[in-house]
C-alpha cells in the first residue's frame, strides 16, 4: 500500500542549486573587494599627477640636451662601491664654466620610488664627488646635469660601475 502523504521538504540549505545561486554573486562581490582593495594600497608609480605641466616642460628639458652640445660637456662616472662613494671628471669647452655642484640622478625604468639623486660637489682636483645610495640590481637611466644642461645614458647596476655620459643629440 502507498501511502497519500507528500514528501517532507527539503531544506533550502540542502538544495544545490540554491548554494549555486548563492555562490555566483558572492563570488564576484568578493573579486570586487579584493580588487578594490588591492587599487587603494598600491602606489601607482607610472602615473603623474601633473602630467600638463610636465609636458609643456619638454621643450625646456630638450634645450637643456641642446645646451650640453654647445658646451661640449661630457662625463666620465665611477661607483666606487668599497668607499661608498661617486667620482666624476666632467670635460667641457670651458673647463672654468663648470658649476660647483651637479646632480647625478639614478631614474628607474619601471618605479618611480626607487630613483636616487645625488648630490655631487666639485674638489680640488676638479673632480666631482658624492655619496653612493643603494641601488637595486637593475638597468637604470642615469642624467647628470645642472638647471642649464644635461647629460643622459644608462648604466646596468652592478656589473657596470664605470661608465661615460655624452649629450644626447637626438633632440637638436
Amino acid at each position: 500500500m502507498t501511502s497519500d502523504k507528500p514528501a517532507a521538504p527539503v531544506p533550502w540549505y540542502r538544495v544545490s542549486t540554491v548554494w549555486l545561486v548563492i555562490a555566483i554573486p558572492l563570488s564576484a562581490v568578493i573579486a570586487g573587494v579584493a580588487i578594490l582593495s588591492f587599487s587603494i594600497i598600491t602606489n601607482d608609480g607610472l602615473v603623474v599627477d601633473d602630467y600638463y605641466r610636465r609636458g609643456k616642460e619638454i621643450n625646456r628639458t630638450l634645450a637643456r640636451d641642446r645646451t650640453a652640445i654647445t658646451l661640449g660637456i661630457k662625463a666620465d662616472v665611477n661607483l666606487l662601491v668599497e668607499d661608498r662613494r661617486v667620482r666624476a671628471r666632467l670635460a667641457a669647452n670651458d673647463l672654468h664654466r663648470l658649476p660647483e655642484i651637479v646632480h647625478l640622478l639614478f631614474l628607474h625604468p619601471t618605479q618611480i620610488g626607487k630613483d636616487r639623486t645625488v648630490v655631487l660637489t666639485r674638489g680640488a682636483t676638479g673632480e666631482y664627488f658624492g655619496t653612493l645610495p643603494a641601488l637595486s640590481r637593475a638597468r637604470w637611466i642615469v642624467q647628470l646635469g645642472t638647471a642649464q644642461w644635461r647629460l643622459n645614458g644608462s648604466v646596468s647596476w652592478p656589473a657596470q660601475p664605470n661608465f661615460s655620459l655624452q649629450p644626447d643629440d637626438r633632440s637638436s
